[in-house]
């Protein structure tokens, strides 16, 4: 969001920005000191050039824009020790009154001022603070209150370069007063949570930029009922609770700023807040960092939020909370939130159990892409696990793509990149994990936990060797595997029976093109088909893969009548062995002689297994051979008996070829 413009609307302007019209109304010329002339209505005394000096202010600034009247002019004087806090208060605030919607009040450089609380009633206010003001011993308020209840205020700004000090140390706060910094709509609490006042001021268009707020006893800012507003450039230091937009924000934005040391969150979208967000920000050295929370889901819901570009790190809890703490209904109040291409490193420094960088709790819409995580839980000793992302039980339909994640948890804190406690709808995939320390490094797994119903894996892979599992869960029958691999050598590929996807890749399979798998049964891979390139097409024929639950494969060549044919094994499928087991036939070539031992190239799953041995002549003899009958056949091989017949005699036969077929069972 780019900042509004401050041209006043009264003022017609051209192309290049200069003013159509070179004379200043009746109401600016009274404002900085000159006469009107009473026939005309206009100042007296201005060059037809518009460079005559009025009162300091030459005429084309004057017309440009809203003039700009020091806060000194109304009788404020530089007190920084306090010893005119009263007078001071009341030209400040006469000051704020008298400006709205005719200057820009100034606060200039090397003015300190120690006030107690002064409001913003009126549209159209501009405040540029390039001084300081402090909140005065014991006001037990804000520095600044934007109020005027039941009423609408509009284009308000608060820029400069200056310094609000909450003076915290020296105010006690209570539950019918707040001690903040900028306010708007937050006058009492509840505890932790500011009351919504029942006849709220609506703020639209608010400004509020490059200023240093510091050491307030609560909020630095907390902005309720405001709408197309941008905080921005501004650093938040030390206050007791988090800066905030609240009950009520539309299009309102936190970009491009510095907020640190809080004994609460860095920032927090907190119950009401619609299509804001967060950009930017450096945030660190909070209790937390960036939050979408609500206390309970009967509070307002915060939908379309983005957080972006952020770099959060060193927070005691977490760094990205998206959290609604006690759900009293159905309903989710989290929703459609993006958290995307933010940097966060060394979060959880505290050790809570499960703390992490990023904590998703009764959420819904969730999409958490292209972010970069190290570090979690780095510093910790309390032996509870750390987890770099979690996802809550009651979350619903949550995307976690393209983020990394290195070197989680430490010595003492086994440390997890993703935890799914059984989520549902969630698609977890193209994530990479990585300990620089690896094997021996404090990563213990990958993903782990409970997949909820209808969720979808893939693409994740370890960067380097963990000290524990890539997958270190479990999951339900329904949930799809996609070119995941298991961390073990192997790739877990499967789709349910009733999932109609399109899946591209290819990979190899006894030299030739396979695609990925098409289609499996929804008990967990118990067969997968895969199309095989080959010369021919669907018109005519083709080949396909048949994979089993027991990772066995077999390739069929199907001709355009639909007949099926096996080029590296035939199924006997019409009978089976004696222990109730589909036969399965191999036929080899190997050189052996009498009393050998002839192993099966692929073993059978038991020791029924029958065995013919083709005769041959060698020109004198003919050569008759079987399976001995002291050795009979087990599931692996068989000793061969192999003997002349014929003018040679009947005498044992030396090594030669001999063409085998073994039949026997074999595991479906």
């Amino acid at each position: 969001m780019t900042a509004q413009n401050t041209t006043p609307n009264w003022r017609s302007y051209t192309t290049t920005g200069n003013p159509v019209d070179i004379v200043p109304s009746p109401t600016v010329a009274k404002a900085i000191g000159q006469k009107v002339d009473a026939q005309n209505g206009q100042a007296e005394g201005l060059a037809l050039d518009g460079t005559t000096t009025l009162s300091g202010l030459t005429v084309d600034r004057v017309l440009g824009r809203f003039s700009t009247l020091p806060v000194t002019d109304f009788g404020v004087v530089d007190d920084p020790d306090g010893q005119h806090v009263d007078d001071n208060t009341a030209a400040y605030q006469t000051a704020l009154d008298a400006c709205a919607g005719q200057h820009q009040l100034l606060h200039p450089a090397g003015l300190s001022v120690v006030l107690h609380n002064i409001q913003i009633t009126k549209s159209d206010t501009i405040l540029i603070l390039d001084g300081s003001l402090t909140l005065a011993p014991n006001s037990n308020t804000n520095c600044l209150d934007i109020y005027a209840p039941g009423k609408t205020l509009e284009r308000i700004s608060i820029t400069g370069r200056g310094v609000i000090d909450g003076n915290g140390s020296n105010q006690q706060g209570g539950q019918t007063a707040v001690a903040g910094g900028i306010c708007a709509n937050t006058l009492s609490h509840t505890g932790n949570t500011p009351d919504d006042p029942a006849s709220p001021t609506l703020i639209d268009s608010l400004l509020i930029s490059g200023i240093t707020i510091r050491d307030t006893f609560n909020w630095p800012i907390s902005l309720g009922h405001i709408s197309n507003s941008l905080v921005s450039g501004v650093t938040l230091l030390n206050g007791g609770n988090s800066p905030q937009f609240i009950w009520s924000a539309d299009n309102c934005w936190f970009n491009d700023s510095v907020s640190a040391g809080h004994t609460d969150g860095g920032f927090v979208f907190y119950m009401g807040c619609r299509k804001c967000g967060a950009s930017g920000n450096s945030v660190y050295g909070n209790h937390d960092g960036i939050g979408v929370y609500s206390d309970a889901s009967s509070q307002p819901a915060n939908d379309g939020i983005i957080i972006s570009g952020n770099h959060v790190h060193d927070n005691r809890d977490n760094g990205i909370g998206i959290t609604t703490m006690v759900q009293t209904s159905a309903a989710i109040t989290q929703r459609n939130i993006l958290v995307t291409g933010n940097t966060l490193t060394n979060n959880n420094t505290g050790g809570r159990n499960g703390g992490g960088s990023i904590g998703i709790v009764a959420a819904y819409g969730v999409r958490v892409s292209g972010n970069r995580v190290t570090q979690d839980g780095s510093t910790t000793t309390s032996g509870q696990p750390v987890y770099s992302l979690y996802v809550s039980d009651s979350c619903q339909n949550i995307v976690i793509t393209d983020n990394s994640f290195e070197n989680v948890g430490s010595q003492t804190n086994p440390g997890t990149a993703i935890y799914i406690n059984k989520a549902s709808g969630c698609s977890i995939q193209n994530n990479t994990i990585a300990d620089s320390g690896g094997a021996s490094g404090v990563t213990r797994a990958g993903i782990g936990g409970i997949l909820g119903p209808r969720c979808i894996m893939g693409g994740n892979i370890a960067l380097t060797p963990l000290s524990g599992s890539l997958l270190s869960l479990q999951w339900p029958d329904d949930a799809v595997f996609l070119g995941q691999p298991d961390g073990n050598g192997g790739q877990r590929n499967n789709l349910s029976l009733l999932t109609q996807l399109t899946v591209g890749g290819e990979y190899t399979y006894n030299n030739q093109t396979l695609s990925q798998p098409v289609a499996a049964s929804a008990s967990d891979g118990l067969f997968s088909f895969q199309a095989v390139r080959g010369s021919t097409d669907a018109l005519t024929g083709g080949r396909f893969v048949l994979q089993t639950k027991a990772g066995l494969y077999r390739q069929f060549v199907m001709s355009g009548d639909g007949a099926l044919s096996s080029p590296v094994g035939t199924l006997l499928a019409g009978d089976r062995g004696a222990n109730g087991l589909p036969l399965y036939a191999q036929r080899f070539t190997v050189r052996a002689g009498h009393g050998d031992f002839v192993a099966f190239p692929r073993a059978f799953a038991t020791n029924d297994v029958s065995v013919f041995v083709a005769p041959s002549f060698d020109g004198t003899n003919m050569q008759l051979a079987g399976s001995s009958t002291v050795s009979p056949p087990t599931q692996s091989g068989f000793t061969l008996g192999k003997y002349w017949v014929g003018g040679g005699g009947a005498n044992v036969a030396p090594a030669g070829k001999v063409t085998i077929l073994a039949i026997g069972e074999i595991s479906p």
